[in-house]
């Protein structure tokens, strides 16, 4: 028997993956691979990564969810980054790369590596909040 302990500390986990490859690719369900959400001193995991290559299809991305995790309730933690969604059709052709973590953001200050930051610092944490690109032939 296993018994895991988790403490105030533990930090969500990752979302994981799911690779699929299917002749036809239709509905109205959901797939997410979302990162698990941080205890009270914790950071939320990583989202995770979706890809799915089909023929003939209908599915959206909006139909899909792989943003990091909410972090803990100490204000010095974030949540987890996002993750990457690919779909890819032959009918109607689709190429969809989506990156989305539905709104959640990094902390506001950087910490310790950088004492004079400004607000156009290259060297400030960068967070991707969603990126979306169709390249339809």
């Amino acid at each position: 028997m296993l018994f895991l302990l988790q403490t105030s500390t533990s930090g969500g986990g990752s979302g994981g993956s799911l690779w699929a490859t299917c002749h036809q690719f239709t509905g109205s369900g959901r797939i997410e691979a979302k990162g698990g959400d941080g205890n009270y001193y914790s950071g939320g995991g990583a989202g995770g990564r979706i890809t799915v290559y089909y023929v003939i299809g209908g599915f959206h991305s909006d139909q899909t969810d792989a943003r990091g995790g909410n972090k803990g309730s100490a204000s010095n933690v974030e949540p987890g980054g996002p993750g990457v969604i690919y779909l890819d059709g032959k009918m109607p052709v689709v190429k969809n790369l989506r990156i989305d973590n539905k709104g959640l953001k990094p902390l506001v200050n950087a910490s310790g590596d950088y004492p004079q930051k400004t607000e156009n610092d290259p060297r400030l944490y960068f967070s991707l909040m969603c990126f979306s690109v169709c390249l339809l032939f």
